[in-house]
Formats: C-alpha cells, structure tokens, sequence
C-alpha cells in the first residue's frame, strides 16, 4: 500500500480495478496502438490493445490471446494463426481473420505507421477462412 493511495477495500462483483506499476505524474495520453514512442504507458498499449500472442517472460515462451495457436509452414516462410472463436469488438461485432489483415494492410498502405518495420518482412497477409490467417514471409 503507498502512502498516497486509499485503499479500495472490498468491491462488488464484476468490477475491474487495473493498476500500473509505473509510478508517474506525466502519462501521455496516447492510445493508438501504432505509434511507437517511448513514452507510450502499459495501460494504452497493453491493456486497450489486444495481441495475437502475449509473451512470457518468466516460461519465456507465448501465451496464445486472439490467437489459439500460431504455426509456421516446413520451410518457415508462412506463419499461420488460428483465431479464438466468439471474440467480439466493442460494439459486438465479431473479430475475424478480415480484421487482421485490415491492419497489417492499413501498415502497409501508411508506411509512416509501420514503426517496427513490419512489411519489410512480409510479402503479404491473408485471410485464408474467418478464422485464420497467414502471414507470408
């Protein structure tokens, strides 16, 4: 417990409490989820923004998140992902394979956006059924 925060005692069911480990008064509200500065916090990247795949630090391997499984093809050049069933976007819309490939194509076409690179890597993304999708390398 910190000195400077109450204590939130018991809450009733269904109620989410996220805390940050960062200790700062100079968060940078920014949550887009492609800009890669470095002073982007945890909770505009980690926690509105959901990953295929979470690493573990401690197994030091992934955690599967939308994606149940991610696979590569025999000569390692198709990379191939499985998406969870029944995810649905806030508007309960249900998230598919078209999702995926809108944004990796919407780094494509905005290369400004594309901060880690991405599409110097990939020839092309597909989706191959609702719920899956290739990465071509």
């Amino acid at each position: 417990m910190f000195a400077c925060v109450q204590e939130n005692g018991h809450l009733e069911p269904g109620v989410l409490v996220v805390t940050e480990a960062e200790q700062t008064g100079a968060f940078t509200r920014n949550f887009n989820p492609l800009v890669e500065a470095g002073d982007v916090r945890w909770p505009a990247r980690r926690a509105m923004y959901e990953p295929m795949m979470v690493y573990e630090p401690v197994r030091g391997d992934y955690v599967p998140w939308l994606a149940t499984s991610c696979t590569f093809d025999d000569k390692s050049t198709v990379l191939t992902c499985e998406l969870r069933p029944n995810v649905r976007w806030s508007d309960g819309k249900p998230f598919s394979a078209k999702d995926v490939v809108f944004t990796f194509e919407m780094l494509r076409k905005y290369p400004a956006a594309d901060g880690r690179g991405v599409w110097s890597f990939i020839e092309r993304v597909d989706a191959t059924s609702p719920l899956t999708v290739s990465f071509v390398f």
